[in-house]
Formats: C-alpha cells, structure tokens, sequence
C-alpha cells in the first residue's frame, strides 16, 4: 500500500524576521519599478510609506506583496 507524503507543520515559537525593503529593492522583489511604485503611492493604491532618518522610503513584506498582488491582477485584466 502506498503511503503519503509527510507535510512539515512548522510549530516555531521564534518571532519571525521581518525585511525591510528601500524602494529599489521593493521594486526588484516585486517585479515593479520605482517609478510604479511612487505611482500606486501617489494614487493611493498603496499605503504611503513610512520614511528612514535619511527620508527614503521603507518597504515591508507585506507592502511587497501588496505590490505583487497588484500587479498580478493588473495583468489578469
């Protein structure tokens, strides 16, 4: 009798580490360019981003996938 595959259920109580992105890095993950991503800011598509002490611009994954999600349904269209 053949046996299923075993699936890993990850049970870590460690907080899980959050990336932060500049804007270059948030496009290039995204699939995006800055200039887009300014765009989605600007027309409130996507939430403003906080700024850094050096007033760039500062990505969280959640903001890359928003952008991902974004551009995933743009295309669908």
């Amino acid at each position: 009798m053949p046996t299923s595959p075993m699936r890993t259920i990850a049970t870590s109580t460690e907080p899980r580490k959050m990336h932060h992105y500049k804007i270059s890095e948030a496009a290039a993950a995204s699939g995006l360019t800055p200039a887009n991503i300014r765009f989605y800011e600007k027309e409130k598509l996507l939430k403003q981003s906080i700024r850094g002490d050096n007033s760039y611009r500062i990505y969280s994954d959640a903001d890359v996938h928003q952008l991902r999600f974004n551009l995933e349904t743009a295309v669908d269209r």
